[in-house]
Order: structure tokens, then sequence, then C-alpha cells
């Protein structure tokens, strides 16, 4: 049997779908605790991985001037075994490099990009309404990574909503779930 529902009536509650998942202040401030301790330990972790290359950087460099000084200087290598322990440790170098280059590149301001998320929470039917299509669907997806069903009955649903909002729907219900870490366990 078929339904229709006017469009309108569908865009209103799906409008009050995102409200219903505003998270609450308390919510949002032991998230970003939560958030930066995990932050800080990957950048500890990211610093000491860097370290140890920029050590094995200087190590390599040291060996492709031995290679260099055993051919030229004391002649203890053919030139054969000079090109190819040369072309060896010269390609490690430039694999190294990149390594350390790459990770370089994941600084990045967490608290602000925090503080942009949470407005986003705290403003998505905002968002969404004043969006365009792209933005729209873009902030559909992010919300609601598996999409949505609807029903006459219960409205919009879905078994799977996004894990932070299942968090903060249980932080509303309980907020000693919350504060006892249950409902979030950082990855």
């Amino acid at each position: 049997m078929s339904v229709s529902i006017r469009k309108e009536q569908l865009e209103i509650e799906f409008i009050n779908l995102p409200e219903s998942l505003v998270p609450t202040h308390d919510f949002l401030r032991y998230f970003k605790e939560i958030v930066m301790n995990v932050w800080e330990t990957k950048q500890k972790e990211l610093t000491r991985r860097i370290s140890e290359l920029q050590s094995h950087l200087s190590d390599l460099r040291h060996h492709r001037s031995r290679i260099i000084n055993a051919f030229l200087h004391e002649q203890s290598i053919t030139q054969d075994v000079y090109e190819e322990e040369l072309a060896a440790v010269t390609e490690e170098i430039t694999t190294t490099q990149n390594e350390i280059s790459g990770l370089q590149d994941h600084n990045l301001d967490i608290d602000r990009l925090f503080n942009a998320s949470a407005w986003v929470l705290r403003n998505s039917s905002n968002t969404w309404v004043s969006a365009d299509l792209e933005g729209k669907q873009r902030l559909q997806q992010a919300l609601f990574p598996d999409g949505l069903e609807y029903s006459m009955e219960e409205g919009y649903s879905n078994p799977r909503i996004a894990k932070a909002f299942n968090v903060i729907e249980a932080s509303k219900a309980s907020p000693s779930k919350l504060a006892g870490g249950q409902g979030f366990e950082p990855q």
C-alpha cells in the first residue's frame, strides 16, 4: 500500500531531526577533552616517528658520503658497485625525505577544527536550510552516513546513525553514562 506525504512535511521533519541531535554544552566540553587527549598522544607519536626518520636520514647521508669516498678517494670499490650502492642509498634517502614531509603535513589546528565542527553540530539544521544542494548532501552524508529511512508511524530513522550522535543521545538520556566513559571510546 502506497501513502503519499507532502515534500514540505518531509523537510520539516528532517530539519527537526538534526535539532534533536544537538550536543549539550557538557557533552561538547567532555568530548573536546577526549579529542584533545587523543590528538596530543598522536602528536607525540608523530614527533617521535619524525625524529626517528630524521636520524635515519642522517645515517643514510653519512652512508652515501662513505660510498662516494670509497670510490673517489680510496678507490676501494668498482664503478659498478659504486653506481649500484649510490642508487640504492639515494632512493632510500628520497623515500625517507618523502615520508618525513608527509608526516609534517599533518600539522593542523585541532582546536580550531574542533570548534568549527562543534559549531556545525550545534547549527546543523540552519546550515542545512541555508546550504545549496551539494552542501545539503555533504551535511546529510556527514550526519547520517548510512542514509535515513522514513515511515509514517516513526518518521525518520536509522538504526546506525553516526557514532557520535549515538553518544549524544546517550548523554542526554543519562549524563552519568557520558561522565563514566561508557558512551564513547576513542579509537
